[in-house]
């Protein structure tokens, strides 16, 4: 859910503006929290700490869809959930501490931060096997200082050894090896295998998991060429309502971008493939100045070629059958 609504946008207007003029400065010129507050208290009639609250909370919400979409745009697959470890988190977030999803599984609000307002936590890239971050992490001791703890030691285990002192860190180290060298990764491998396999939440109807490895398979799978193609897969769930599933640019020669609805089905994906991959061939072959003038031909011409491609295809697979 955007900021927008989860601040009723319809009924407050003014605040809702207000609120993306001091993120955008927040993101843009990296402005104190404390500044903006007293600039949107201002701008939208509200008190410091109800501005503050909006600016903290959204600015999380911001920050971690743009770490949750970095994820997704390298193909790390996994992200972990990250908490703040001091006194002063939520019991929410200490559950969730270290705990590593599916990055299409990822719901801002249930398992990704913002969890509640003011929430501090973060999320990070878990590795293609979803193991855990190794290295250090920054904590806070029984004193209120700053340390470095080992980066694979949760909420829990942080407060037993540094809090409550009820287990040596050598003691949580052994458990660690333990758990590490008795652990499968049947687990892992049946949410990898369900993550590749199926869509999810608004693309669940989708027949065509949205993967460069699905695209990569079928493609192989069908004889269609996409050596020499960026291959760039589009998630954001709004697109779904347009009747488009492609397109090229002659602004990135070779660079397709494959939209929510070429997934419908294989026939689909390969359809907008070879037509996509026609767009670059014409923009190779004559440039930006002709593709403004002739749009309309061009888009005639791919889709002659789709069609001619497509046959050929269904064709020999059929007979190969």
């Amino acid at each position: 859910m955007t900021y927008d609504k989860r601040i009723n946008l319809n009924t407050n207007k003014k605040l809702a503006g207000a609120l993306r003029d001091a993120l955008a400065q927040a993101v843009h010129r990296g402005e104190s929290i404390q500044k903006l507050s007293k600039e949107l208290s201002k701008k939208a009639d509200v008190g410091y700490k109800d501005a503050q609250r909006l600016i903290q909370t959204e600015l999380n919400f911001v920050q971690n869809q743009a770490a949750g979409q970095a994820i997704r745009d390298a193909e790390l697959g996994f992200y972990q959930f990250i908490a703040v470890l001091d006194h002063r988190t939520t019991p929410m977030c200490q559950s969730l501490d270290g705990q590593i999803f599916p990055i299409e599984e990822m719901n801002q609000g249930e398992n990704a931060p913002p969890m509640h307002v003011r929430c501090r936590s973060t999320i990070a890239a878990a590795d293609g096997e979803g193991k855990k971050i190794s290295g250090r992490r920054v904590a806070r001791d029984s004193e209120g200082r700053n340390i470095r703890i080992p980066a694979e030691m949760s909420y829990p285990d942080w407060k037993k050894v540094y809090i409550d002192k009820t287990m040596t860190l050598d003691e949580w180290k052994g458990i660690e090896r333990k758990a590490s060298k008795n652990s499968t990764d049947e687990k892992l491998f049946f949410r990898e295998l369900s993550r590749k396999n199926s869509n999810l939440g608004a693309f669940v109807d989708l027949k065509v998991p949205m993967q460069k490895k699905a695209v990569t398979q079928i493609c192989r799978k069908y004889g269609v060429d996409i050596s020499g193609l960026k291959i760039k897969i589009q998630r954001e769930e709004y697109l779904l309502k347009f009747p488009i599933a492609g397109s090229a640019a002659p602004e990135d020669i070779g660079r397709i971008d494959l939209l929510p609805n070429a997934f419908q089905t294989n026939e689909q994906l390969l359809r907008t493939i070879i037509h996509e991959s026609c767009h670059v061939k014409q923009f190779k072959k004559y440039g930006s100045d002709y593709v403004q003038e002739n749009r309309h031909e061009m888009e005639r011409v791919a889709y002659c070629y789709e069609e001619f491609f497509y046959r050929i295809i269904n064709r020999r697979y059929n007979n190969e059958k």
